[in-house]
């Protein structure tokens, strides 16, 4: 709710000063200090919360988050998701494709495993520093990945006259989010409910005050000489202001379900977005 209010905030007039973009990267920092301390926080809370209870609180109530509706528990799986180290690391028994589809699928991804693997050293049984060299790699890759989707995206765009923000709001949204939601999907399934909201929920934060807010104040502050960037988009701030209202029904849903993520809240959500993108859609191009 912060990001949201404080990216609507310094974008409302269409541009975006450099001491804006450096407060949403303090607000960051703060975040970070927030969950450094998130386990002092959580026993205050206990404690504050304790006292007006009559019968007390159980002593790991601070784990237990019953985000999944899992229909089989397992005697040691809590309803948090929290499992013993051995079986969170366990492989997800995902449907296996068709033979055909399968080598189809292995033909046209094998260039691109082979570049991969002449370029990323193996990150197993490998020293510290080749598995400095593999992390540094990867981050090469996705952005260089990242720049030619977003190139080729916006050429898209140019050629079917439609405005920046809505195929950045929808294709390159989506398509950015699929690893994301990919990471939440294997740990869903393995009981770590808490994890996977968690992973939805920072990397928003992250996107929304680091990823736009480092960029901004290196290209104000270093490169235009007026010192703000200016933002050309008539609906990003109406369609901020519904964003607001769609997180504070998701956590009414979440109360109302008792916490519990399961078919109602996920349907929820996906009808949430597609008002959301209706909207967005209908203030930004021109019928």
């Amino acid at each position: 709710m912060a990001s949201v209010t404080i990216l609507a905030f310094v974008i409302q007039d269409g541009q975006v000063m450099w001491y804006e973009s450096l407060a949403m990267l303090i607000l960051y920092s703060l975040y970070i200090l927030v969950m450094k301390y998130n386990s002092k926080l959580i026993e205050i809370s206990q404690e504050y919360i304790g006292r007006r209870l009559e019968d007390g609180l159980p002593e790991d109530i601070g784990v237990l988050s019953p985000l999944l509706n899992r229909k089989n528990k397992t005697p040691h799986v809590l309803e948090s998701g929290t499992q013993p180290r051995r079986e969170i690391f366990t492989e997800i028994p995902f449907d296996q494709p068709t033979r055909i589809w399968n080598i189809i699928g292995k033909v046209l991804t094998y260039p691109g495993h082979l570049l991969l693997k002449l370029t990323i050293p193996s990150c197993h049984n490998q020293a510290n520093v080749l598995l400095i060299l593999t992390f540094f790699m990867c981050g090469i890759w996705m952005a260089g990945l990242t720049y030619i989707i977003t190139w080729m995206i916006t050429i898209l765009g140019v050629e079917l006259t439609i405005p920046h923000a809505v195929m950045g709001i929808t294709f390159i949204a989506a398509g950015l989010s699929i690893p994301e939601m990919v990471s939440s999907v294997i740990v869903a399934k393995q009981g770590l409910g808490s994890m996977a909201l968690s992973n939805t929920i920072g990397s928003s934060i992250f996107g929304i005050l680091v990823c736009m807010g480092l960029p901004w104040f290196l290209d104000a502050s270093l490169i235009r000489s007026n010192h703000f960037t200016p933002i050309s988009s008539a609906g990003l701030d109406h369609s901020l202001f519904i964003l607001v209202i769609c997180i504070l029904i998701m956590y009414l849903l979440f109360c109302c379900n008792n916490f519990k993520l399961d078919m109602k809240i996920g349907l929820m959500c996906l009808i949430m977005y597609v008002f959301f993108i209706i909207l967005f859609i209908y203030t930004e191009v021109k019928f």
